[in-house]
């Protein structure tokens, strides 16, 4: 009996006519959703659900309740079927299904296919381990106390993924990834990380695995933030996806003395492993399925937040971890079986569609902004502003531009948010506009899932945050010279936990055309900067393997040096260098992590250029936040290495540029600096 107990349920695949059919009956088994999804692949490609209900023995029939593609448009003989019948056959032979295309009581064309798999769809995963990480891959539900009807099993990745319709193939081994190089340097920041996926997927070798599970120790968080997990989005020809698990986050989350608490971080890895490779498939948290612009993938899609899913974070539900684990089966919420066994297949093909996107068709911001929140805007508590840190919003043609974000509390009481709501792009909408005519929807190339702790905002206190918005996992979304209209729609949680406050902002920007003394120099060089690596490299701020990528930042440096792109260039060519930097490599066929040697000197050096002899030049194009991250990042490194000297030094300028440019630092930003120059001059 296959895993998720299915009969009659399965796929179905077969030719007709000449023209090629995939059907997923889903009526029997685990959490049947009594559906009947019918795919036309060929000439005319199309897909039809209806909803089923019993015909007879073997037999169901149902209207169309979603079409998608071709099938809003074919007619059968001049008619537009309105529903689908199909009976089960079982024979020496084998099992087929017979299926029907009807208008009423009428058949109005019908076939037969075989069936060739009791489960909706397969895929396939590699995974690999840190050396020395622990990886739950199976989790005994009788470790803890478990809901009424979840019955004492030890589940697996496979079970579970099999129970909501989806063959899992593993890699014949799980791989221990030596990493006795890197030391204590054990921290993975986003530029390794993203690194490692790509020199996973870049392997020629062997079969071309849709996604990769890396189990790693630890990530390297901004300081008050807790990462359990971060999924990269598809790079390259394989169209594959890739997530990091990490161990130590998930094990700090539960201190010493908590009552069962190996059992409780052996479930909580378990069901972050479930959790991430459900973003790979492009699943949404339970409470985002209705994003702003994005209201799901059919018009019945609603949020759930207080769904016992694999998707839903314990924390967040009413009632938190307890309610949570009180009534969670262990499985998936109805909705998200529904996406799984029967949407079209670029919506959940790991790599057909970017992270979040193709589950509708665009909506108005504004107007969906209107439909969700239902709210009155005159009893608003947030305001979000949008900016970039020039005088006028104009940017050089290949200059990236960063977009900063300030969440106000304008209410009148203190006003709690979560802590991540401005760095999670989970929570926020934005649409980028050119000319007035084609908007495209900005994608991440990452997606990092974070604890939800709240703060609280003071009335006209702020939360600020940056965005790289230039290039994203759909490709490049502001190059070509025009007017640009940013729209930023953002999710957060009322203070009362009923439904959520959406509020939303829009700016403009123009991107110049080419120097006309340079045009043709220019546009040559643009063709090799607008490309996927270089936009990964400006987004993650360095990598050690895009030779090409680096290579094209490193000319455009030295051929256009008065360009504003080049202090971005600059910054993503040497922070990488700042510090030992592990590389993940797969030459031997065993995976080892490698680290390559910090240049901490040169790195000083040429970032130096960049934030004290160009400080107010760099501050203008990569924003007073980002200026003042990477002062940060330059000013730790060193006094690390005890040069509290150069450290201070670094401080001391982001005071002056920000003086020279008349902003005024936040008290708790000003008092930060002032503690650390503190300390390093003492």
């Amino acid at each position: 009996m296959p895993i998720g107990n299915r009969v009659v349920s399965g796929l179905y695949k077969g030719t007709v006519s000449g023209y090629n059919f995939e059907a997923r009956l889903d009526v029997d088994g685990t959490y049947p959703q009594m559906e009947f999804s019918l795919t036309l692949t060929n000439q005319l490609p199309g897909l039809w659900i209806a909803r089923m209900q019993s015909a007879g023995t073997d037999k169901w029939e149902g209207d169309i309740w979603y079409r998608h593609d071709k099938a809003n448009t074919i007619v059968i003989g001049g008619i537009k079927p309105n529903k689908l019948a199909v009976e089960y056959i079982s024979s020496g032979s084998g099992k087929s299904l017979k299926f029907y295309f009807k208008k009423d009581g009428t058949n109005l064309w019908w076939g037969t296919i075989p069936q060739t798999s009791n489960d909706f769809r397969q895929t396939q995963l590699e995974l690999d381990y840190e050396q020395g990480v622990e990886r739950w891959l199976t989790y005994d539900t009788s470790s803890l106390p478990r809901p009424a009807g979840v019955a004492a099993e030890e589940l697996t990745l496979e079970k579970i993924y099999g129970r909501a319709g989806i063959e899992i193939t593993r890699s014949s081994a799980v791989n221990a990834v030596s990493g006795t190089e890197a030391g204590a340097n054990a921290g993975w920041n986003d530029q390794e990380l993203h690194d490692a996926m790509i020199a996973n997927w870049s392997r020629s070798e062997g079969d071309p695995w849709a996604m990769w599970v890396f189990f790693a120790k630890e990530y390297e968080n901004d300081p008050g933030f807790v990462t359990f997990g971060i999924m990269f989005d598809t790079i390259g020809a394989h169209q594959r996806s890739g997530t990091a698990i990490f161990s130590k986050s998930i094990e700090d989350f539960y201190p010493p003395g908590t009552a069962n608490r190996d059992a409780i971080i052996k479930r909580h890895h378990f069901r972050t492993m479930i959790h991430e490779i459900g973003h790979a498939f492009n699943l949404l948290h339970s409470w985002q399925k209705q994003l702003p612009g994005y209201p799901g993938w059919h018009s019945s899609v609603v949020n759930e937040p207080n769904a016992g899913s694999f998707m839903n974070y314990p924390y967040r539900v009413a009632g938190g971890e307890e309610a949570y684990w009180r009534d969670f089966g262990f499985r998936f919420s109805d909705q998200e079986l529904l996406f799984f066994r029967h949407a079209p297949e670029a919506f959940i093909n790991m790599g057909a569609a970017a992270f979040g996107a193709s589950h509708a068709e665009k909506a108005s911001t504004m107007e969906l902004m209107q439909e969700l929140s239902g709210q009155d805007l005159e009893q608003a508590t947030l305001q979000l502003d949008l900016r970039v840190n020039k005088q006028r919003p104009v940017f050089q043609f290949m200059e990236p531009v960063v977009l900063e974000l300030k969440l106000k509390n304008i209410s009148h009481q203190p006003r709690s948010v979560e802590k991540s709501i401005l760095k999670d792009i989970g929570h926020m909408t934005v649409n980028i506009t050119r000319n007035q005519s084609e908007t495209k929807q900005y994608r991440s190339y990452s997606q990092l899932c974070f604890t939800d702790e709240k703060i609280i905002l003071q009335p006209g206190e702020s939360l600020y945050s940056n965005l790289f918005l230039s290039a994203g996992s759909l490709g490049w979304y502001i190059a070509d010279p025009g007017a640009y209209e940013i729209t930023v729609a953002l999710s957060v949680e009322r203070e009362d936990d009923e439904g959520k406050e959406i509020v939303s902002s829009s700016f403009s920007l123009i991107v110049l055309r080419p120097d006309l003394q340079r045009r043709r120099e220019e546009e040559k060089l643009a063709q090799d900067v607008f490309n996927d690596d270089v936009g990964r490299i400006l987004a993650f701020q360095g990598s050690r393997i895009l030779g090409s990528g680096n290579d094209t930042l490193q000319e455009l440096t030295e051929r256009f040096p008065q360009a504003s792109a080049v202090p971005h260039a600059q910054v993503a060519l040497a922070v990488p260098k700042l510090k030992k930097f592990k590389t993940m490599d797969f030459s031997n066929g065993q995976p080892q992590v490698k680290v390559q040697d910090a240049k901490l000197e040169e790195a000083s050096q040429e970032l130096q250029k960049v934030l004290v002899e160009k400080g107010t030049e760099t501050a203008n194009t990569l924003g007073n936040i980002g200026f003042k991250q990477i002062s940060d990042q330059l000013s730790q490194e060193l006094a690390d290495k005890q040069d509290n000297k150069t450290a201070a030094a670094i401080e001391e300028n982001v005071l002056q540029v920000m003086d020279k440019r008349g902003v005024k630092l936040p008290t708790q930003v000003k008092q930060e600096i002032e503690s650390k120059l503190k300390s390093l001059k003492s």
